[in-house]
């Protein structure tokens, strides 16, 4: 109970403190190489100050000058926090629209901008992913969950097809990466922490546009994952 409380005022604190720093410096923000250092340092906080053994593996696979989308399995909220401080890359996540209801965090996620998606509105959907094409175009990283939601027995769901129109409309690499642990540091559906440890994993580029079905893809991709994350796949 206590450790939960602690988690939940250094997440309050921290959120509110950079939050505030990158909509008050909004103008500087909107390039990368800025929003980096407040995202970054935003998840990096987190982590440090939740005292978690967090290990990070295949940084060196990585372009820090090139764009990608990221994708990665979906376990907690924590996941979050630990990508944002282990990718070198400034990126926008593809968030779906109720999180734009979150009491300040929404805020920020729409001054930021954020990829958000109404799913619930097919064309709206498109356009917004369509958006998120132009802003790889420009150089900038998407991260997306391919699961859509978060795992509720830790095995890895089926994948979504959008990341992956994505990644090809834009003409970039995909990035698997796998996450280890943050199901049990904070269960999905909970609002407690537990102690535990967390490996995040960044597996080797993968080309979208390597002439291979989308289904192909996207299969060869949640494998790679499943296997950097340890988890089993959910069929």
């Amino acid at each position: 109970m206590l450790f939960s409380a602690y988690m939940w005022l250094v997440i309050g604190l921290m959120t509110l403190f950079f939050g505030v720093g990158v909509v008050a410096c909004l103008p500087l923000t909107r390039h990368d190489r800025y929003y980096a250092w407040f995202q970054g340092n935003w998840g990096r906080m987190i982590v440090r100050l939740s005292r978690i053994p967090f290990t990070v593996e295949g940084l060196d696979r990585l372009d820090p000058a090139r764009p990608y989308v990221f994708m990665a399995n979906h376990q907690s909220y924590f996941d979050v926090f630990c990508l944002s401080a282990a990718l070198p890359h400034a990126f926008k996540y593809v968030a779906k629209r109720e999180l734009l209801f979150l009491p300040f965090f929404g805020q920020v996620l729409w001054a930021t901008r954020h990829v958000i998606v109404d799913r619930g509105r097919h064309a709206a959907a498109v356009a917004a992913m369509q958006r998120a094409a132009d802003r790889i175009r420009n150089g900038s990283s998407i991260l997306v969950f391919p699961e859509g939601t978060r795992s509720r027995d830790g095995r890895i769901g089926p994948f979504k097809k959008g990341g992956f129109l994505l990644a090809r409309a834009a003409g970039v690499e995909i990035v698997p990466v796998g996450i280890a642990g943050t199901g049990s540091v904070m269960p999905p559906g909970a609002f407690r922490f537990r102690r535990g440890a967390v490996r995040l994993t960044v597996g080797e580029p993968v080309r979208a546009d390597s002439g291979e079905s989308i289904e192909e893809l996207i299969e060869r991709v949640r494998a790679e994952i499943a296997g950097r994350s340890g988890q089993e796949f959910k069929l």
